[in-house]
């Protein structure tokens, strides 16, 4: 648990490298906000992390609106 206590926030976690780098950091103790453009698929993403808070954000990083 190298990241126990620590918080992060993944752009793209939607899928792919994004998802993944979520899920490796959850694995390592970190808390995780998942953002992606993709409502739905960072919503459904965030549910598939388990033992560990993940919360899913829709965010658009090129805008920089974010919608929680």
């Amino acid at each position: 648990m190298r990241l126990k206590g620590k918080k992060a926030i993944i752009t793209g976690a939607a899928t792919g490298i994004g998802l993944e780098t979520a899920r490796r950091f959850a694995e390592e103790g970190a808390q995780v906000v998942l953002s992606d453009i993709d409502s739905a698929g960072v919503a459904a993403a965030a549910g598939e992390i388990t033992g560990a808070i993940a919360i899913a954000a829709e965010m658009d990083v090129e805008e920089t609106h974010i919608r929680a």
